[in-house]
C-alpha cells in the first residue's frame, strides 16, 4: 500500500510498557529524545519520547494489537487485513510517548527486478504519525531510522507513496519508469502505480536506469 508519514488518526493509541517488545534489536537500541515545546511566551516544556525498533517476532501480542489499532485509526478505516500482513515479518520502528504511540513504520524484505537487476530490497510499509503530533519531525525520525536499516541490510530501499516531496528531502528518488508485478501469469502491468514508486540507493545498489521497468513480487492485496 502507499505509505504516508503524516497520516492523521482520530485518537491516540494507548501502548502500555508491558505490551512492548519481548527483546530489542541489539544493533538499534532504544533512544530517548527530548523535545522542547513552547507552551507560553518565554516558557518551554520538555516532551520525552523513545525511539525503538524490533522484529515482528520479538514483539508481544499486546503491543502488536496496539500497533494495529493505531494504524486502523491512522488510515481512517482504509488499512486492511492485507495491509497489516504486509507490515509484518520484518522490522518495526516506532516512537512512543507518555500517552502511547506517536509514530510507526515497518520494513519488510521483498524481491524486485529493477531495470533488469533482481534485488533483495527493504520495502517500507505502514508509516503513520498521530494527528496530535504531525509536523513535529516524528515521521522524519522514523524514516531516518528505516533508512539506516535499509543501508545496513539491503541493496535498495523501495516504497509507494503520493507524498514525494517528503521522501525526496530524505534522499529518496522517484522511479518514473513503468511498474509491473510478477504475477501468476508472468509480468503484468500495474499502471495505477506508475509515478508512485520511490527508491533509496545504498552503497550496494547497482547502476540503475530509473526510466526502465520495475517489477515487484506477487502478494495478496495491494502488490505495491
Amino acid at each position: 500500500m502507499r505509505v504516508n508519514a503524516h497520516v492523521a488518526c482520530s485518537r491516540r493509541s494507548q501502548c502500555p510498557a508491558s505490551a512492548g517488545p519481548a527483546s530489542r534489536s541489539p544493533e538499534l537500541p532504544s533512544i530517548v529524545c527530548a523535545y522542547r515545546a513552547r507552551i507560553s511566551a518565554g516558557f518551554y516544556t520538555v516532551c520525552m519520547v523513545a525511539l525503538d525498533s524490533a522484529s515482528t517476532d520479538a514483539l508481544s501480542p499486546g503491543f502488536l494489537r496496539d500497533v494495529r489499532t493505531f494504524l486502523d485509526e491512522a488510515f481512517a478505516g482504509a488499512f486492511t487485513d492485507d495491509d497489516w500482513a504486509h507490515a509484518q515479518g520484518g522490522m518495526h520502528v516506532w516512537l512512543v510517548g507518555s500517552r502511547g504511540l506517536i509514530s510507526h513504520g515497518s520494513l519488510v524484505e521483498r524481491t524486485l527486478i529493477c531495470s533488469n537487476h533482481t534485488m533483495r530490497v527493504g520495502y517500507v510499509e505502514a508509516v503513520a504519525t498521530a494527528a496530535a503530533h504531525r509536523r513535529k519531525g516524528y515521521g522524519t525520525i522514523i524514516m531516518k531510522r528505516l533508512g539506516e536499516l535499509i543501508r545496513a541490510r539491503y541493496q535498495l530501499g523501495v516504497l509507494s507513496t503520493g507524498a514525494h516531496s517528503f521522501y525526496e528531502s530524505l534522499g529518496w528518488e522517484q522511479w518514473p519508469g513503468p511498474t509491473f508485478v510478477n504475477g501468476p501469469c508472468g509480468h503484468e502491468r500495474t499502471p495505477e502505480d506508475d509515478g508512485g514508486i520511490m527508491i533509496l540507493r545504498t552503497p550496494r545498489s547497482p547502476l540503475l536506469d530509473v526510466t526502465g521497468d520495475i517489477v515487484c513480487d506477487w502478494r495478496l492485496g495491494d502488490v505495491w
